[in-house]
């Protein structure tokens, strides 16, 4: 038996506390509701002005952490484990950037140092060799020390003989003897900036929420499991001491921790920190363990960008090659985007000639026909001035410092500091251009190919084929079909009754289709009890994989990604 499975699941409290009458003096009356279809950064219309620094002041009798609620739309919630691995990579990488902007509304800078590759994952790598389902190191399951490093590959060890305290002990030591930390001990300064800014519960939960969602997959699930574990502790407070304020004192050094050194006063505040954090996670943990919606409606779109530009029709590609490309339709496909960001790379003094030459190459590209040919030919005439630099003394300093303010220049009023760096790096630019002037006007081959495809799109939406016309006046879809509108197919390869047409309404529920299944199912006691283990899944579309709640309205979802698969399958554990 697992040490994390040892102690029984007790309800716990709001509050994190197993004695009824204290639970009821910390719990507020009322419970503030909680939005995941918007944005957190843009929920902040303005940035939050500057407060004075203001001591933080943990004070245990007066700790009171706000009930919250999550508004469940039609969609229903969705658990971090719900998902594919390959749309939980999607749903990382979102949340640093989003987690950047909520840090950035309150002018907060976020440090993001480089992961270092953790003990955690190497011991994944080794467990799923034994199981490929594990999602949490087994050592964490199955904690050892001197006898564990020799008996735990054999399970061998005898778990009757391990008092609480010695687990307790390992527990920790685990932790603590990792390369890095469990949680990302370089969020804490920005955190303890938030706090002093945004004194609200909710906002430092937005904040947490998003650095939750970014963990790499071992660490957000092995920190779920230990939340977990930590509230069945807590539950059993009158028995063993162990409350919500003592687990998260106790166990913060171990899991937030830094190599490098820092003051006492330093220290303190770091320790206070991440224990109030570790308090956060153990109130709100199944909060911070539902992907927000917002971030699952992002992930669709870069799904279906996807499949666009995977998925080139054939028909297309024999047109194409009948023609060539016009010319004149490169200088209108160059996003005017990447114009303004990369613009703004090239200020900021890229650290490398060839990132700047990058910046630049795109900014011509993106110039309109007339200006790039107007530019072209001004670098042309100006490298034939500085090839007779022995007789004029215009050399390619000279040129770039006389020319540049007449080929850049703004309306626009700045102070004079502003207007010599802004001159500057005009400069430079003009020198970049003479430097690299045959490479600048050529065009990538990157863009073409995208070129192609757009071209291939809009011949498809403008001439559809005679061939397919004939067939769609035969028969309809191929998925209407078989389906008609508003009917989903669903299938149950486990089950005995694998599949179902099910006619869907604005009504109809996850749980009514499987309640469904498990009507047409209910047979023997063998089959029930399958089919309670079962989840409905989205799979395909725009979504890699998709275990739906069961107060999701089903032809919501439908609506939103027609072309999946729906497939009634046992739910993955953690």
């Amino acid at each position: 038996m697992s040490i994390l499975e040892a102690i029984p699941d007790v309800p716990v409290h709001s509050n994190g506390a197993a004695d009824p009458g204290r639970s009821a003096q910390n719990v507020a009356s009322e419970a503030e509701e909680l939005s995941f279809e918007v944005s957190y950064s843009e929920k902040l219309t303005q940035a939050p002005k500057r407060n004075r620094f203001k001591k933080l002041d943990f004070k245990k009798e007066d700790y009171v952490l706000p009930k919250f609620v999550v508004q469940k739309t039609r969609f229903g919630l969705t658990k971090a484990e719900d998902l594919s691995a390959e749309d939980m990579k999607k749903i990382r990488h979102l949340s640093l950037i989003e987690l950047t902007a909520f840090f950035d509304a309150f002018r907060i800078q976020l440090k993001r140092n480089k992961t270092e590759k953790v003990k955690g994952r190497v011991l994944l790598e080794n467990d799923r060799r034994k199981d490929s389902g594990v999602k949490v190191p087994l050592v964490l399951q199955k904690q050892y020390r001197e006898e564990l490093d020799a008996k735990f590959n054999a399970d061998k060890f005898k778990w009757e003989k391990m008092c609480h305290r010695e687990a307790a002990v390992m527990l920790k030591a685990f932790f603590r003897e990792l390369p890095t930390s469990l949680f990302p001990v370089e969020y804490i300064p920005a955190f303890i900036t938030l706090m002093e800014r945004g004194p609200h519960i909710r906002v430092q939960f937005q904040a947490l929420h998003l650095m939750v969602m970014a963990l790499p997959d071992a660490n957000r699930d092995t920190a779920q499991a230990l939340m977990t574990f930590f509230n069945k502790v807590i539950a059993n407070e009158s028995k063993n001491r162990m409350s919500i304020w003592n687990i998260s004192t106790i166990m913060a050094p171990n899991l937030f921790f830094s190599r490098s050194k820092h003051s006492d006063c330093e220290e303190l505040l770091l320790a206070n920190t991440a224990a109030h954090i570790i308090r956060l996670m153990l109130k709100y943990q199944e909060m911070l363990w539902t992907v927000p919606s917002f971030l699952i409606a992002q992930v669709r779109r870069m799904n279906e960008a996807t499949m666009l530009l995977k998925k080139p029709l054939p028909s297309v590609k024999k047109l194409l090659r009948r023609k060539t490309i016009e010319r004149g339709m490169l200088s209108g496909c160059i996003s005017v985007i990447q114009h303004v960001v990369l613009v703004s790379v090239l200020l900021s003094g890229g650290p490398h000639i060839r990132v700047q030459f990058q910046a630049l190459h795109l900014m011509v590209m993106a110039l309109p026909d007339a200006n790039r040919d107007t530019a072209q030919a001004l670098m042309t005439f100006f490298n034939k001035v500085i090839a007779n630099e022995s007789k004029n003394r215009m050399s390619i300093w000279n040129i770039s410092t006389i020319m540049a303010p007449n080929l850049f220049f703004s309306r626009s009023k700045h102070s004079d500091c502003e207007e010599l760096l802004l001159a500057n790096t005009a400069a430079h630019i003009i020198r970049l251009m003479l430097k690299y002037q045959e490479m600048l006007w050529t065009v990538p081959s990157f863009l073409i190919a995208q070129v192609r495809r757009m071209n291939e799109a809009t011949m498809l939406l403008k001439k559809p084929l005679p061939s397919v016309k004939k067939l769609l006046r035969r028969k309809t879809i191929e998925r209407g079909s078989d389906v008609p509108e508003g009917v989903i197919r669903v299938h149950a390869p486990l089950l005995s009754k694998v599949s179902m047409a099910i006619q869907l309404n604005g009504q109809t529920k996850v749980r009514d289709i499987l309640a469904k299944f498990q009507c047409e199912n209910s047979h023997g006691s063998s089959e029930c009890m399958k089919i309670q283990n079962q989840r409905l899944y989205e799979i395909g579309g725009n979504i890699g994989q998709h275990c739906l709640d069961p107060d999701a309205y089903i032809l919501d979802v439908y609506h939103v990604n027609p072309q999946a698969e729906w497939v009634i399958k046992p739910q993955q554990n953690v």
